[in-house]
C-alpha cells in the first residue's frame, strides 16, 4: 500500500465526496468564469464606446472651432480696412467686403458688417451722415420701445442684397 493510502486508512479510510458535489463545483466554476468574462467584455465595450464618443466629441469640437475661426479671418481682413484708412466710407467698406467670395470662403456667413455705438443725442446727426454717404434709406430700427441712452447701429453690412432690413 502506498504511503498516501496508508495515511488515509489511518484517518478513517478513504473519503468520498457526495455525487452531487463535483457537478456543483464545475457549475460554480463555470458561472464564475462566465461572470468574469462578461464583466471583462462589458468593461471593454464601455471603454470602446467611451473612446468612440471622445473621438467624435473631439472631431465635433474641432469642426465647430474651425467654423468660428473661418469668418474671424474675414473679419480681421475687414478690420485691416479700418486700420489703413482714416475714414471708412460705405464704398470702401463695400469694396473690401466684395473682394471676397463669401459663399466659397465663408460658407454659412450671411455677410460682414460694422456696428457703431451712437449716443442718443448724436443720433440725428449720425443718420444724416449715413444718408449722405450713399444710404438714402438709412433709418433707426429698434427691437424694443424704450429709448436707450446709446444705440448700437449697423452702419455697414455687405452684401446689402442678402441683408435687407439689417442696416440701422
Amino acid at each position: 500500500m502506498s504511503a498516501a493510502a496508508s495515511a488515509m486508512a489511518r484517518l478513517g479510510g478513504t473519503r468520498r465526496l457526495p455525487g452531487w458535489l463535483w457537478p456543483a463545483i464545475v457549475l460554480l466554476a463555470g458561472l464564475a468564469a462566465a461572470l468574469t468574462g462578461q464583466r471583462l467584455l462589458q468593461a471593454r465595450a464601455q471603454a470602446d464606446a467611451d473612446a468612440a464618443f471622445n473621438r467624435g466629441l473631439a472631431r465635433a469640437a474641432a469642426e465647430i472651432s474651425q467654423h468660428f475661426r473661418t469668418p474671424l479671418s474675414g473679419m480681421n481682413g475687414v478690420r485691416g480696412v479700418f486700420a489703413t484708412h482714416r475714414q471708412v466710407d460705405r464704398a470702401t467698406f463695400r469694396a473690401a467686403a466684395r473682394s471676397h467670395n463669401l459663399a466659397a470662403e465663408f460658407p454659412g456667413v450671411r455677410g460682414f458688417g460694422f456696428i457703431e455705438q451712437v449716443a442718443a443725442g448724436e443720433l440725428d446727426a449720425f443718420i444724416a451722415r449715413e444718408r449722405a454717404d450713399g444710404a438714402p434709406d438709412f433709418a433707426l430700427r429698434q427691437l424694443g420701445d424704450r429709448a436707450p441712452p446709446e444705440h448700437y447701429l449697423i452702419k455697414f453690412i455687405e452684401p446689402a442684397e442678402r441683408n435687407q432690413g439689417a442696416q440701422g
